[in-house]
């Protein structure tokens, strides 16, 4: 073979080397994406979960009524948490599959009690308070909690847009409302109810306070 028919030969093979090489590095770099798009729809599909858990206790303190927006604009209702969950599960389990481009959204609407309870939250996030043993006095939810200090809420959404801020420790107030003890704990302590003018109830002399307990008259 005379040396152009090798030149033409190796410049063939080479060609063909850096093709497979290009077509493998592209399958890798696929994947890779792949990966990725499957790792955020997985955390997407977290805080879906968590945020329907967190609006469903909303639902309950407040007996507000929550619904699913699906993307196709269906609408689902919910009468139990295990209904809420198995409908979470059931659209994070097509989203990350690909078959769902949205995981769609959950709302909160005002029920016929709501602006009640909202009323009973504003008058114990105003008034209850927490006995503090290393500081010896007592302190405001707010003051416990590492919030902001409290003002009245006038409304569902103003509510929801309360518990969605960040506490100074970083986590959502709806949270950090959870369990009210002792400091910031679970740990039971003593709980007050002050009247501002002097006197005051006892609500707990050891005990803890509940999320949904802040929309009862305790």
């Amino acid at each position: 073979m005379d040396k152009k028919g090798r030149m033409i030969r190796l410049f063939i093979f080479w060609g063909i080397v850096t093709l497979v090489c290009i077509i493998s590095y592209s399958i890798y770099r696929y994947r890779i994406h792949l990966q990725n798009i499957r790792y955020m729809r997985n955390e997407d599909s977290i805080e879906f979960l968590y945020d329907g858990l967190r609006k469903y206790e909303l639902q309950q303190a407040t007996e507000a009524k929550l619904e699913y927006i699906s993307a196709d604009g269906s609408i689902f209702y919910f009468d139990n948490e295990t209904m809420l969950v198995d409908k979470c599960n059931e659209v994070s389990d097509k989203y990350i599959r690909g078959e769902l481009k949205v995981l769609g959204q959950f709302k909160l609407t005002e029920g016929e009690n709501t602006a009640r309870k909202i009323e009973i939250f504003n008058d114990n996030m105003s008034h209850i308070k927490i006995w503090n043993e290393p500081e010896k006095r007592y302190k405001t939810i707010s003051e416990n909690e590492g919030l902001e200090e409290f003002k009245e809420i006038r409304n569902l959404d103003e509510l929801y847009r309360y518990m969605y801020k960040k506490s100074e420790f970083n986590v959502l107030y709806i949270d950090e409302l959870n369990i009210i003890g002792h400091d910031r704990t679970a740990q039971f302590t003593k709980f007050i109810y002050d009247y501002g003018n002097g006197e005051e109830k006892v609500i707990k002399e050891y005990g803890r306070i509940s999320f949904r307990k802040l929309f009862e008259v305790l």
